[in-house]
């Protein structure tokens, strides 16, 4: 017999074994459930069905008959191949917990009750939601995104239309992932975008009085400013049509060479203010709920109940949130179309041209493509620089200094609820070489790539670590951790 006639005689001799011992285990367990054991008497039985497969597959290997091999047999190939297929079925055969629910029944209110309150528990899916909306809130809602590429009349029709609505919902689940993961760079791009904006409040309040002619310049008119709000317009013929975004200096250039034509034409702080899809009172709604979660939770540590891991990372992306949405008060958000201060009919003026191109980046290559988010103008001293990369270390430090309030919690293993408390500690000083980096001047290029590319690869994992672990314990939650508090009577999302 040939070598993959032997392998497939193999793993058929292992697959009935391996049923074979998946039906004694199901008749154990109804013999279980009929004599009414304690639950302490499940884990002897998964015990039992592993050591049963075990022997099953041991039986089913020795029946191949060895005089079967012939001389063109692959011995090792053979025995590879045999290892490979033992370890499958033993994944396969991995001890599991199975899904165990729970329903409380209520008595229903006596008649004449005018008034209902919440029940004294809470399910696993109160839990969930809670916690999903709040970090949604926390990320999502968060985000103050600049103005992206104007469509110009490109890509006419619904087909067109459905494009470029795709295009910016992916932009704003894009940097909602980035802030899941990494929640403290949106923290960093938040304070650079406020300084960024409060610098250029002072360069226009500094120019001469002929050129703004009194213009009281609010922080919401520079942070229209700075996210690419105002641009000019280039027609090559009556179809075509480019547009080209301004910046700082490019704005300041234009306002400097024409300022009788310019002003008239920029938005007031309250038309700024209404392009703003989100006004005070949605963000103060998200405020409430980040404000009632962190109640929750504070409420049951001082009564010692059980938190969930989840609980405390929703925790911590509250932590992390609360300082952009101060910084980002003044801020449009959801802007989508520019004011277009000058229209030319021919190419835009050399002079003005120059600005443009000189305000590229890496991640900006053209004058045609809108300002990107998280850019910054470079003119930023060192002392900025370290000011900034030493914000993000101890946003990082803090985010990471909140997981461990779950240092105590259940796990599904002792190991998994080690994996958490190494990774809750990495995160905090995994970012630790970049403000290192900002500091030494003199480190070579493949030092440098190397100690960035480390500590970032060294951060995701750890999130990954925590990410999972913290869906992974809903379902091993002891059973005080159900229990609720006066705040599930208070009105909420989720």
């Amino acid at each position: 017999m040939s070598s993959p006639a032997i392998f497939l005689s193999t793993v058929d001799n292992l697959l009935c074994a391996r049923k074979a011992a998946v039906t004694t285990i199901q008749q154990t367990c109804v013999k279980t459930r009929s004599s009414q054991v304690a639950p302490a008497a499940v884990g002897p039985s998964r015990h039992f069905s592993r050591s049963l497969l075990l022997r099953q597959i041991s039986e089913a290997t020795s029946r191949v008959p060895r005089k079967q091999l012939d001389s063109s047999s692959d011995p090792t190939m053979i025995s590879q191949v045999s290892k490979c297929t033992l370890f499958l079925l033993l994944c396969c055969a991995h001890q599991s917990k199975g899904v165990i629910s729970y329903s409380p029944n209520c008595t229903l209110p006596e008649p004449g009750t005018n008034y209902v309150a919440a029940g004294n528990l809470r399910s696993t899916l109160d839990i969930l939601w809670t916690s999903l909306a709040t970090i949604i809130a926390c990320t999502y809602s968060v985000l103050h995104l600049n103005v992206p590429r104007q469509r110009d009349g490109r890509d006419p029709g619904w087909k067109g239309d459905l494009t470029w609505g795709l295009s910016g919902l992916w932009s704003r689940v894009k940097w909602s992932i980035v802030t899941v993961f990494a929640p403290k760079y949106y923290l960093v791009s938040a304070w650079e975008d406020n300084h960024s904006a409060r610098s250029l409040q002072r360069k226009l309040a500094n120019l001469e009085v002929n050129i703004h002619r009194g213009r009281q310049w609010s922080l919401r008119e520079c942070f229209y400013i700075h996210m690419g709000g105002y641009a000019i317009l280039q027609r090559r013929d009556s179809h075509h049509r480019e547009t080209f975004h301004l910046w700082h200096d490019s704005f300041i250039h234009l306002l400097e060479q024409d300022p009788a034509s310019m002003l008239p034409q920029l938005l007031s702080d309250d038309e700024i203010a209404d392009r703003s899809k989100s006004d005070l009172f949605t963000k103060t709604v998200i405020l409430i709920q980040i404000c009632y979660f962190c109640i929750t939770v504070f409420t049951r540590w001082t009564r010692q109940l059980p938190v969930t891991p989840l609980e405390v990372v929703t925790l911590a992306y509250t932590t992390c949130s609360m300082l952009p949405y101060c910084l980002f008060l003044y801020r449009p958000q959801g802007v989508t179309t520019v004011a277009i201060v000058a229209r030319y009919d021919t190419k835009v003026p050399d002079s003005l041209s120059l600005v443009l191109r000189g305000e590229l980046t890496p991640l900006r290559t053209s004058i045609l493509q809108p300002i990107r988010n998280s850019s910054y103008p470079d003119n930023n001293t060192p002392k900025e620089l370290q000011l900034s990369v030493m914000i993000l270390w101890l946003a990082g430090a803090l985010f990471g200094a909140v997981h461990l309030a779950a240092w105590n919690s259940t796990f599904p293993t002792t190991i998994e609820r080690w994996l958490w408390r190494a990774a809750a500690i990495i995160s905090m000083i995994a970012l630790s070489p970049m403000w290192l980096r900002s500091l030494l001047h003199d480190i070579e290029g493949r030092v440098d790539s190397m100690m960035l590319l480390g500590s970032t690869s060294i951060y995701v994992l750890v999130r990954l670590v925590l990410i999972v672990e913290m869906f992974r314990s809903l379902g091993y939650l002891p059973p005080d951790a159900y229990i609720a508090t006066w705040t599930s009577n208070v009105p909420h999302f989720g």
